[in-house]
């Protein structure tokens, strides 16, 4: 049995409690993929493992709460959690209009790209922005994002059925590859785009400023 088959049958072995704890776990690790286990989620609901719709809403409610967790963390001024984002992310003030401008966007849309849900957190713990904003934002983007994976899931597990029916390795396999191929294809191609837009946005300030000087 190979070790994708092995992730795939121990997310299906736990119990809800689990995948609760799980979600909520994984959510505070910078480095590990969530979207795979979520889209595992569909994949499992729709082979009859698992009930997506318990184990979908235990999903959001680990990954809100471990995002609620951390916010408040950097809002009250962590030391520890401070100090990790700056090494991980640099100084927030070097970009003070941006982010004062598009915090909400910040919060919402970082969900939605592999490897910068951190930056949401990061930001608005940094601005302090209220708990209501905080939580309208990120809880937005924390349902449509796990439904359209969970779909996902969903629409692989159906196709390679019918496709790779009876090879079991084949399809699980299959599945994880080509997930991971367009979760990180799609995350590169999104963090490049908001980098450039960040750039660019930070040198049109500075040639501002520059400009009123003069």
């Amino acid at each position: 049995m190979s070790e994708m088959q092995s992730v795939i049958q121990s997310l299906g072995a736990l119990p809800y409690g689990g995948i609760f704890v799980l979600f909520t776990v994984i959510n505070a690790l910078i480095p590990f993929p969530e979207e795979l286990l979520i889209i595992g989620l569909g994949y499992l609901g729709q082979m009859g493992a698992i009930n997506i719709f318990i184990a979908t809403p235990l999903a959001i409610l680990g990954l809100i709460i471990s995002d609620v967790i951390i916010f408040s963390l950097i809002k009250s001024g962590n030391k520890y959690i401070i100090r990790l984002s700056n090494k991980l992310f640099g100084n927030f003030d070097e970009n003070q209009e941006f982010v004062d401008k598009h915090i909400r966007k910040i919060i919402f849309f970082s969900r939605f790209v592999f490897g910068f849900r951190f930056i949401g957190l990061f930001t608005a713990g940094f601005k302090k922005v209220s708990f209501r904003t905080f939580i309208f934002y990120d809880l937005s983007a924390i349902i449509i994002l796990v439904l359209s994976l969970v779909f996902i899931g969903v629409y692989f597990q159906s196709r390679f059925e019918k496709i790779f029916a009876g090879i079991e390795t084949i399809r699980h396999i299959g599945f994880l590859a080509i997930t991971t191929i367009l979760i990180l294809f799609l995350g590169r191609i999104i963090r490049r785009k908001i980098l450039k837009f960040m750039i660019i946005t930070k040198n049109n300030n500075k040639n501002n400023k520059i400009d009123e000087n003069k």
